[in-house]
């Protein structure tokens, strides 16, 4: 059904009704141009842009969209002059050399006033004054000849023994150059070395006579000694090269070796893995195996015992389901379920047990139940259809929580609810009115402003309308023509280098004319920019040099090599004013009396004893000493007594290993069926274990199975 009510338009269908408003077009306006952006540069003269949009108003339902420019580009000022970067002015002539003799320096210069740095702009590179020196030199300066350090000794020129070192210098510290005098004094000197005594090596004695021999079978040996004493080493020699023992062998014949068992092996797999069964295991007689004569081993080889003897397990096995049961709900969804048992068999004896369930489940339904529809919750109001002066908002509901069935009831009540808003006025944005007249410059030079103004009243804004866009004044520059600045001194710079180091000299200073720099027709700096001084006044240093050699001393030690000393002054001339003293020692010593002093010999300590030659039943050990603490040289005496030291070792008796003796008979069977055991037993005395010997290997015992027969 439609009913038409004025510009609304319903239609009624049911419980639900919709509306529909017919809406009139409205075309577009531009707003006004916004405050101009920040200048495009931050000093002198630039750009700017402003913008305008299509809001005033914008266009709805169908109307038209604006025309125009929405963006212009306007001229503006930045607020402060543009920075001058500072440059260098020509550079002076160069000035006088600063020594009369030898190397020196001149200099020239160029200050940074070409232009001058201004309005927070770069000083030059290098500040404000640059200095370049070169090198200069009127004439050479004598030099007279000084010696070098001492280099070290030259190595010995014998490796042992008696030899020279020397050692030399050069007449470079400096060397004598432009008519200054060459150096006075010897340019090499010798002494007297000896790196170490020259060493002796070390030579054998004849061989002494072979001892006994050390077992009675199976290959023995014999021992003979010699010495290192023909002669002893000395002085670090060579020892003697090659043992101080001899052995040769003896009695090689082969000893009688009796047989003996070795240890048993592993038992082998079992006969059954339940219920009873049997395992074995071997020897083997090769511990020893009996040769040249020996006994055989005695006794079985082999030897069985029982195993498994547990009872065998039995794995449990699932009955058959049981009927499923009875639903559990008359209506809906509901459950039944079945049932069986792990007891076919039952798990014994450690058997596993069932795998999978005992009980089963699944869903069942008899019927559906009936459903009675209930309402959802409102959803939100919706967006009004006007934004002022009016409108209306809907909001639904869904009948859903939960929706009928089954032969349920339906919702009561209605799906759809209307309420109006935006019922306020509609709001009115401001606009500018037009400019004022610019005010009076507030500077005569130098960059002043003036300003205009405008008033936001064409219209005024109302019910909460914009207000106008941008500022409500407008200011520009005026009487931008530089105002004149008279230049004034900057502070004077610390004092450059002295130019000589002693015997007079001059420093130089500066201060530059930036402070302010003179610009726009105003004066200059009155006065010098440079300043000089005189320095280092103090007299130049004079380095000593030595005077001539003094004889030398007599000689301090009669024979093995004494020293005799002679001697110089330095002052030729004497160091003066801080100059620097005489190099190396006032003093110079040389060998004399270099013949060797006579040495008589002397016993150095003994050395440990060797090995005994015997390991028990007794044996000898030796020891030895040199005469080399010192050894006898230049004619002095040897040492008296003897360099070899013998004694007793390993008297103890030798150890006997114990032998098994012969097994005895075998034990009545412990059991008359079924698989029993007989023993046998043997003694360790053949022959008996003593002084230390091995007790006999393997068991004095051995079991064998009897009566193996199954009982009735």
């Amino acid at each position: 059904k439609i009913i038409r009510r004025g510009k609304y338009t319903q239609w009624k269908t049911g419980l639900n009704i919709y509306l529909i408003i017919s809406l009139l077009p409205v075309n577009g306006g531009l707003s006004e141009w916004s405050t101009p952006s920040s200048c495009s540069v931050t000093c002198g003269e630039g750009e700017a842009t402003q913008t305008r949009t299509c809001t005033n108003p914008a266009p709805a339902h169908g109307g038209n969209d604006c025309e125009g420019d929405r963006k212009r580009t306007v001229k503006c000022n930045a607020p402060k002059l543009c920075p001058v970067d500072g440059g260098y002015t020509e550079w002076s002539m160069f000035g006088p050399c600063s020594s009369l003799c030898g190397l020196g320096t001149q200099t020239r210069s160029r200050n940074c006033t070409n232009p001058i740095p201004m309005h927070g702009g770069k000083i030059c590179a290098d500040g404000a004054v640059q200095v370049e020196g070169k090198s200069c030199k009127l004439k050479e300066c004598p030099v007279d000849g000084g010696y070098s350090s001492w280099s070290s000794y030259s190595e010995c020129s014998e490796a042992c023994g008696d030899g020279l070192m020397t050692r030399k210098r050069t007449c470079t510290n400096p060397s004598p150059a432009h008519g200054g005098k060459q150096c006075q004094g010897a340019s090499t000197e010798e002494k007297q070395c000896k790196v170490k005594e020259c060493p002796v090596n070390g030579k054998w004695s004849s061989w002494g006579g072979y001892g006994g021999c050390s077992k009675r079978c199976g290959g023995g040996l014999q021992t003979r000694s010699r010495s290192c004493n023909n002669p002893a080493p000395a002085h670090s020699g060579n020892p003697c090269k090659g043992s101080s023992t001899s052995s040769k062998r003896c009695n090689t014949h082969e000893c009688p070796v009796n047989g003996n068992w070795g240890k048993w092996s592993g038992f082998g797999v079992c006969s059954k893995k339940c219920g009873g069964g049997t395992k074995s295991r071997s020897r083997r007689c090769n511990n020893s195996s009996p040769a040249h004569g020996g006994r055989k081993c005695s006794g079985s080889s082999t030897q069985s015992a029982q195993c498994n003897t547990q009872h065998c397990r039995v794995d449990g096995g699932l009955s058959t389901w049981s009927a499923f049961s009875k639903c559990s709900k008359a209506c809906g969804a509901g459950h039944t379920h079945r049932t069986r048992s792990c007891t076919n068999p039952s798990p014994a004896h450690g058997g596993k047990g069932c795998e999978g369930a005992l009980v089963e489940k699944k869903s069942c339904k008899v019927k559906e139940c009936p459903v009675n529809g209930n309402w959802g919750s409102w959803g939100s109001y919706g967006s009004c259809d006007n934004k002022c002066g009016g409108g209306v908002q809907e909001r639904f509901r869904y009948c859903n929580n939960p929706a009928p069935a089954h032969g349920g009831k339906g919702c009561p009540g209605y799906a759809k609810m209307v309420r109006a808003c935006n019922t306020h006025k509609c709001p009115v944005n401001g606009n500018w009115g037009k400019w004022g007249g610019f005010s009076s410059c507030n500077k005569r030079c130098g960059g002043g402003l003036q300003t205009r103004y405008r008033s936001c009243n064409n219209p005024s804004p109302a019910h909460g309308g914009k207000s106008c866009p941008g500022s409500h004044a407008h200011s520009q520059y005026c009487n931008t023509q530089k105002c004149p600045v008279n230049g004034n001194w900057g502070s004077w710079g610390s004092y450059g280098s002295c130019n000589n180091k002693c015997g007079g000299g001059v420093q130089e200073r500066f201060r530059y004319c930036n402070n302010p720099a003179p610009a726009h027709g105003g004066k200059g700096c009155p006065g010098y920019a440079k300043m000089v001084r005189a320095c280092n006044t103090h007299k130049c240093p004079v380095n000593g040099n030595w005077g001539k050699w003094g004889g030398f001393s007599s000689c301090n030690k009669r024979c093995g090599g004494g020293l005799q000393t002679r001697y110089r002054s330095c002052n030729n001339p004497t160091p003066a004013h801080g100059g620097k003293s005489c190099p190396g020692s006032p003093a110079h010593s040389q060998s004399c009396n270099t013949h060797k002093c006579p040495v008589n010999g002397n016993w150095g300590s003994w050395g440990s004893y060797g090995s005994c030659n015997n390991k028990c039943g007794g044996g000898v050990q030796e020891r030895f000493r040199y005469c080399n603490n010192p050894a006898p040289a230049h004619g002095g005496k040897g040492c008296p007594g003897y360099a070899k030291m013998v004694r007793a070792c390993n008297t103890h008796k030798c150890p006997v290993n114990g032998n098994w003796g012969k097994w005895g008979g075998f034990s009545s069977c412990n059991k008359r069926c079924g698989g029993g055991l007989q023993t046998r037993y043997r003694s360790c005395n053949n022959p008996t274990p003593a002084h230390g010997g091995k007790s006999c290997p393997g068991s004095h015992a051995h079991s064998q199975s009897c009566n193996t027969k199954k009982c009735p």
